[in-house]
């Protein structure tokens, strides 16, 4: 019989809007993790030592370091900290590296991020292209001398040093998380032996980061096809992030179509949480075992399902698949 492993999640303190976001990958991270077999969430009053903490905050430990030192030390779901260290890289002032670097030290993937400035549009495909040569070669050199694993990001300091954060930046992680990287639960699963992996796709349309407010994305589209089960019900409540989203599809006319193989009549379900079942253009309920994507017509089309091989599936058909978390911030064009 497998033994959990046990997992103590931390969050670090934050101030402002850093907080208000800080909040929301908690409860992000907590739910993708609370019914994983394999681990074991910790009460915050237990006495029990985890296996491993998984840290969420923006509060870091300064811990200057060479380049040896620290080579056996595991960073996967450390402690925050901060590595100094000598480099030479190509990064500018202000550029930052957002990564996920695989137990065995491969490259899972790995994102460059410019310096985000308020109230100015990014194109996704921009923001979230894959990083140049030069970004996978100084990526390639902070894999070998900080035998980096997990997530991760650093900022550049110098032209000769840079700083290496071991945890994702709240202030960043929304819209990665939005988009289905959800860094602290891929952390967690792969410490727990879970296999990982991220869908990397076409994105079109903008990214808004307007001041004081969480990021917004802006994408156009002509259908939204959504999952019901832990998509747009969740514990027995409706989630009102997705209800939300379907008030701006009502607004912007795009209609949206709910795809599920639930257990019994989503009519019932759907009219027992007053959701009325005439919300959606149509209703299809999967009782044969057909793939999703198989009941996905409409071209530039959105799917949202909490299920990651569901959205792998219809991702390979060619629709965008995102995670209910993009609901937040989701603003269809």
């Amino acid at each position: 019989m497998l033994v959990p492993k046990t997992i103590r999640i931390i969050q670090g303190a934050t101030n402002g809007v850093a907080s208000t976001l800080n909040i929301k990958l908690f409860h992000s991270a907590y739910n993708s993790l609370k019914y994983e077999k394999s681990l074991r969430i910790l009460n915050v009053s237990s006495p029990e030592i985890a296996d491993f903490l998984l840290p969420l905050g923006d509060a870091v430990i300064q811990k200057e370091t060479s380049e040896t030192s620290i080579a056996n030390e595991p960073l996967i779901c450390a402690a925050p900290t901060t590595h100094t260290i000598n480099i030479a890289h190509s990064l500018n002032i202000g550029e930052s590296l957002h990564g996920y670097f695989k137990q065995n030290g491969e490259l899972l993937t790995l994102h460059s991020l410019p310096s985000i400035k308020p109230n100015t549009a990014y194109a996704l495909a921009d923001l979230l292209a894959p990083a140049a040569k030069e970004q996978q070669t100084t990526a390639q050199t902070l894999k070998q001398k900080l035998s980096l694993r997990g997530p991760w990001h650093c900022l550049a300091t110098t032209a000769d040093k840079l700083t290496i954060h071991t945890y994702p930046a709240p202030d960043k992680t929304p819209l990665f998380n939005a988009l289905g990287i959800n860094w602290y639960a891929l952390a967690a699963f792969e410490a727990a032996g879970k296999p990982v992996s991220i869908l990397r796709q076409d994105l079109r349309g903008t990214a808004l980061f307007p001041q004081d407010e969480q990021p917004h994305l802006q994408i156009p589209c002509s259908a939204v096809y959504l999952d019901l089960d832990d998509t747009l019900i969740i514990h027995g409540a409706v989630n009102n992030s997705v209800l939300a989203m379907l008030n701006n599809c009502e607004k912007t006319n795009t209609p949206v179509h709910l795809i599920t193989r639930h257990a019994r009549d989503p009519h019932l379900t759907l009219s027992e949480h007053a959701v009325p079942a005439g919300r959606f253009a149509s209703i299809v309920w999967i009782t044969d075992g057909s793939p999703k994507s198989a009941h996905i017509t409409a071209g530039n089309a959105i799917f949202i399902d909490d299920a990651f091989q569901e959205r792998l599936e219809v991702e390979n058909k060619g629709a965008l698949s995102l995670p209910p978390d993009a609901s937040h911030i989701l603003h269809l064009a």
